[in-house]
């Protein structure tokens, strides 16, 4: 249980919170021994959501964990069809895409390479939204007293903590660090993270919300 969105699977700890498969599979586990003795079967939505909020957020190392997870738990789906003698389908689709992602985003003012960096996501270790929120909790330590010493354990901490450590990132500017350092707002602080990574990924965005992008729909079933 959380008490409100469980955390991006990249930020989970597996003591406290189930993945998305583990959920999938208890579900289905109870469903089915709950429906045993009757002809109706058992119907069961599962929801990857935190996709959606990934994309909102504009967070490509957690949107690609989601999708991952997302893929887990229909593989863990396809494993119980498999090994019941009950006919099941298996239908996964989405109702929109988030953000507009691409993998075409032009860096520099020359002719633009066709290149992605995935491995930028792999280096970070965190969601935009846990790195705003232990931005915010490390600067309640420091009593929001803005004085100089404050202010370098501050940008000391951001650069080994935060962008080092967390995010993977060593070519960070002295612009970078005093713009996280002097955020106004957490939304600030969370979208300058996320598009960081996104930068140095050559990955875009085109929106904060919903896009026209079509979406697949994928179906499964264990009987011809």
């Amino acid at each position: 249980m959380a008490d409100f969105d469980i955390p991006f699977e990249i930020d989970r700890d597996n003591s406290i919170h189930p993945s998305l498969e583990e959920q999938t599979i208890t579900a289905l586990n109870a469903l089915n021994e709950a429906s045993k003795e009757s002809d109706q079967g058992f119907f069961l939505l599962v929801e990857g959501s935190r996709i959606d909020h990934a994309g909102h957020q504009n967070d490509p190392a957690a949107q690609v964990r989601e999708v991952l997870a997302f893929d887990k738990a229909f593989k863990a789906a396809m494993d119980f069809a498999d090994n019941t003698d009950v006919e099941t389908i298996l239908i996964s689709t989405s109702d929109h895409e988030t953000g507009g992602l691409t993998v075409a985003r032009q860096v520099t003012e020359e002719y633009p390479e066709y290149v992605w960096l995935p491995q930028v996501l792999a280096n970070s270790s965190h969601s935009g939204e846990y790195i705003k929120n232990k931005i915010i909790n490390f600067s309640h330590t420091l009593n929001e007293d803005d004085t100089e010493e404050n202010i370098k354990h501050k940008i000391k901490f951001i650069k080994k903590e935060i962008l080092e450590k967390n995010l993977g990132i060593l070519d960070y500017t002295r612009e970078d660090v005093e713009y996280l350092a002097n955020a106004k707002t957490p939304d600030m602080i969370q979208n300058k993270i996320n598009d960081m990574i996104s930068f140095r990924a050559q990955i875009g965005w085109t929106t904060h919300g919903h896009s026209g992008v079509d979406v697949n729909i994928y179906a499964y079933s264990n009987k011809n």
